[in-house]
């Protein structure tokens, strides 16, 4: 009988936490279900003041900033209705968190993107809709893809409804709210940047790393190849970054006009910002390309961020002339970034495409979204011993890895060392210049700004390649990891590959060397995956043999075939592009 007592009393927890459920229709008409938390809630309030917000008794557990004078607090649900804060003069609007099927905790705003369908104008949606007269603010927002934002007077409880009733018209390819969400962010110390040279320090395997000095002997960068970097914002003083920053490119697509510099103690942009750029001097440490330049954007504040903020931030990496958008962070499946990622992709770099890199992240699942678009290169990561990091997601959708230590909390100096914010708001709060680095960043955040680095020295090098042919120099020129066995695979075109890796370690000296272009390949064995570019519009082909289950793909205007040309083994093949 007890056992039945608590049986009903953990079901009566529930049913108060999750009593209710709303839903939006999405593209293609998928229907976008939502539990509603009735112990979290969301208000705007009238001022920045949140002193005296224990409104008629009501005892907040928790209160959390969110952008936009958004407050999200911890509730009791047996006590609390938004209605009684609404009723406050200080309170301007109030409703329920909402969760997904994920876990993903989002908050409503009162504003809402709208594709129309091919043929139809906004203007004619909004007719047909009825939203005329409570429309506050109207903005095209990606006008390539052909999406708005509506600003719309309407309380937080009504817009998802407001969404049914705009797709239910028959005239939009999607309707969606513009939702917050939570971020989900995945030289003195050259001896500590094991991952750019691995001589078996921490206990690592020696050359365990990305294999980055030879690479360097071709090319440190490019200063006309500009890498974004898409995050919390960057220590835009810091000595060891300030140089390689172009700041009049920097953004802040959260409104605070940071320049794209951070705020507070977010560190993150600027962790990323060191694996990528850090300058090649006599001081700190040093990025994987570090003469190319980086755009430091802003997209995320006080840990939480909007669909908005994000598309912004994106397209104004590439309409401010990206070359390469590096991204350690993961968010709620969005038509809309699916939208703007297509952009940079397909418009970026005039017509070439920006080479857009995502971390996998850090859950020990499949790869998160937006890292599993087949547009974007997906990256893990592997310890200094070569084995997957427990954490690094992983599955069908997964490209490379890169190396970054163990999750162990006690294994510190194993992983990746970077630049820290400058002072004592950052993770190292020793003195100035020791201070202004640190030895603990990991995850596959720690991984993704490797890979957008050998992106940014593969288009040093050769900076007429196509989005697509810089991501399948990278894959095609992984180094197979001994622990795992790696095989064709059908869609992973670029050779071998194995669901926990990848198709492997990205290698740095042999992405940059198979991006030069070639004049003669007469009398080779290719024994290993290469991609072959020539340096003039015709490319012959003499005496070559693809052996060993190598992939030797060739592009050229045209190619011909002028002797021996041998394909051996069931595994082994020859592209021409």
């Amino acid at each position: 009988m007890k056992r039945l007592y608590l049986l009903l009393v953990l079901i009566s927890i529930v049913t108060t936490l999750y009593a209710q459920s709303d839903f939006f229709y999405s593209k293609n008409g998928e229907r976008m279900v939502f539990k509603i938390r009735k112990d979290l809630v969301v208000f705007k309030t009238k001022s920045s003041n949140m002193q005296g917000l224990n409104i008629q008794s009501i005892r907040f557990k928790s209160l959390d900033k969110l952008p936009d004078g958004l407050i999200k607090a911890t509730v009791d649900p047996n006590q609390f209705g938004p209605e009684l804060l609404i009723r406050s003069d200080k309170v301007e609007d109030a409703y329920y968190m909402l969760e997904y099927s994920d876990s993903t905790q989002l908050a409503l705003s009162n504003s809402i993107f709208i594709k129309p369908r091919e043929g139809e104008t906004i203007e004619s949606v909004i007719r047909k809709s009825e939203l005329s007269s409570k429309i506050r603010k109207q903005e095209l927002i990606l006008p390539a893809s052909g999406i708005s934002l509506l600003t719309i007077d309407c309380p937080m409880k009504d817009v998802l409804s407001v969404c049914r009733k705009v797709y239910e018209t028959g005239r939009v390819d999607f309707v969606e709210p513009n939702f917050y969400m939570k971020a989900i962010l995945g030289n003195t110390y050259w001896p500590q940047q094991w991952t750019l040279k691995n001589t078996g320090q921490q206990g690592g395997i020696p050359g365990l790393d990305i294999n980055i000095e030879p690479a360097w002997r071709i090319t440190k960068g490019n200063s006309n190849i500009k890498i974004a970097i898409v995050d919390q914002g960057v220590d835009l003083t810091h000595p060891d970054l300030e140089s390689n920053l172009l700041k009049h490119l920097g953004y802040d697509a959260t409104g605070g006009n940071s320049k794209g510099g951070y705020t507070g103690n977010d560190g993150h942009g600027t962790w990323c910002a060191g694996v990528v750029g850090a300058i090649d001097n006599s001081i700190g440490v040093v990025g994987v390309a570090p003469k190319c330049k980086m755009i430091p954007i802003r997209v995320f504040a006080e840990g939480y961020y909007t669909e908005k903020t994000i598309a912004d931030g994106l397209k104004h990496a590439y309409i401010s002339g990206a070359d390469v958008i590096s991204n350690s962070w993961g968010a709620y499946h969005s038509p809309v970034f699916d939208a703007v990622i297509d952009e940079c992709t397909r418009l970026g770099r005039n017509g070439k495409g920006c080479v857009v890199v995502f971390c996998s992240h850090n859950y020990n699942t499949d790869v998160f979204y937006p890292a599993n678009l087949p547009t974007v290169m997906a990256v893990g990561s592997v310890d200094n011993k070569g084995k997957r990091v427990a954490s690094s997601n992983h599955g069908e959708a997964l490209d490379v890895v890169a190396p970054v230590g163990p999750d162990d909390d006690n294994e510190i100096m194993t992983r990746v060392y970077t630049t820290d914010l400058q002072g004592p708001k950052g993770k190292n709060t020793a003195p100035s210049p020791v201070g202004d680095y640190r030895a603990g960043f990991r995850g596959t955040s720690a991984a993704c700004p490797q890979v957008a680095g050998i992106a940014a020295l593969i288009l040093s090098v050769n900076p007429n390649l196509y989005e697509h042919e810089v991501r399948s120099i990278i894959e095609m020129t992984c180094r197979k990891l001994d622990r795992y066995e790696f095989k064709n695979t059908s869609n992973h075109p670029s050779g071998t590959w194995n669901r926990e890796v990848g198709y492997g370690l990205v290698d740095a000296e042999a992405a940059v060397q198979a991006a030069t272009c070639t004049t003669d390949l007469s009398n080779t064995n290719v024994s290993a995956n290469r991609f072959a570019r020539s340096c003039q519009s015709n490319f012959s082909l003499r005496n070559v043999t693809v052996t060993n289950n190598a992939k030797l793909t060739v592009r050229a205007v045209e190619t011909s075939v002028d002797g021996i040309f041998n394909v051996t083994g069931s595994g082994s093949q020859f592209e021409i592009r």
